[in-house]
């Protein structure tokens, strides 16, 4: 049998087939590569963004959010009881976000701004236990406490 005595109808059929079945096997690739990429995507999401939000929070609790309950404090709004429990806690949610970030893939560059990142939080938190010391040995000389506030802890948070 040659090429020459086959009908044209059998010949279209063939190539309708072999194109066919060509675009399933490009459908079906594109479909694998779609669904690659959107677990890549995801866990993108789940190592970087929501880690940079963490990473963010850790910043708001110390610069603005505990200088805010010491002026709370100041004004008479929370007693030292309550200021140390507020304290207290921002500590523990601080360190559930760092511990959290720490679990995280950490790659280059990163490691190194981690590190450095580290010592930061080191002095923050004797920053914030001398913080606590003044809040109790507190007399009611809101200058003494925005004197701390301003010139000890911002400074070692900075």
């Amino acid at each position: 049998m040659s090429l020459k005595n086959i009908n044209i109808s059998t010949v279209l059929t063939v190539f309708v087939f072999i194109s066919l079945t060509f675009t399933v096997l490009v459908g079906i690739n594109g479909l694998l590569n779609t669904k690659r990429i959107n677990s890549q995507l995801d866990s993108m999401y789940l190592d970087r963004v929501i880690v940079l939000q963490n990473l963010k929070t850790i910043s708001d609790l110390v610069s603005s959010e505990i200088p805010e309950l010491v002026n709370q404090f100041e004004h008479n709004q929370l007693t030292i009881q309550e200021a140390n429990i507020e304290i207290t806690e921002h500590l523990e949610q601080l360190n559930g976000l760092w511990v959290d970030y720490k679990k995280t893939k950490i790659v280059g560059k990163e490691n190194v701004l981690s590190n450095q990142t580290e010592e930061l939080l080191n002095k923050v938190y004797i920053s914030i236990d001398n913080l606590k010391v003044q809040i109790n040995n507190y007399n009611g000389n809101e200058a003494d406490l925005d004197d701390y506030i301003n010139d000890t802890y911002l400074s070692a948070i900075d």
